[in-house]
């Protein structure tokens, strides 16, 4: 082998190493670098579609059940039932980097709802949820974060997990009468 044949393969080999890094670099970004404007405009794309598809009525699910989920449950739109009451679901993240916490979910068609600092770093939010089986999850700083308090996880098709929420409905004995 002459010095010039072996000199074209190391740098032939300099360039196929570099553009392996470079494909390695650019699917880690692809995967680990969702922005909060990604998910904006996957939420706007979807509120379209859902605008042009009359929404489903939710149903009657058991929330905070003991019952075990699936730990890649997919998650079912609630089906109609017009005799539900919507419950007031607190949710709650802490985390002393963030600088801003959102929520995204299927009962906030993916669009963020910003969360609230609280004492001792700890974000909060209060949303209104009919009862039903919805994903979700927090936009730390831009990035979807699972639930660390929720071990249930679901697949909602959005490209990275989702943690899972079955609200239940109020009972018959908790319900006002009029």
């Amino acid at each position: 082998m002459t010095r010039k044949n072996l000199i074209s393969l190391i740098v032939l080999d300099v360039i196929v190493m570099i553009m392996a890094v470079g494909l390695m670099a650019y699917r880690y970004q692809a995967f680990s670098g969702l922005s909060l404007s990604t998910l904006s405009k996957t939420a706007a794309n979807d509120a379209a579609k859902a605008a042009s598809e009359p929404a489903p009525a939710p149903v009657q699910p058991t929330a905070g059940s003991a019952s075990a989920v699936p730990e890649t449950a997919a998650v079912e739109k609630p089906a109609a039932n017009t005799d539900v009451e919507a419950r007031n679901i607190s949710f709650t993240y802490k985390n002393s980097k963030a600088k801003r916490v959102e929520i995204i979910g299927d009962f906030t068609n993916w669009i963020p709802m910003k969360m609230t600092r609280g004492a001792a770093n700890t974000w909060k939010i209060n949303v209104t949820i009919a009862p039903g089986d919805y994903a979700y999850n927090y936009v730390v700083n831009g990035k979807p974060r699972r639930d660390p308090n929720n071990p249930k996880v679901c697949n909602a098709g959005r490209g990275f997990p989702n943690s899972f929420l079955k609200v239940k409905p109020l009972s018959n004995d908790n319900k006002k009468t009029e």
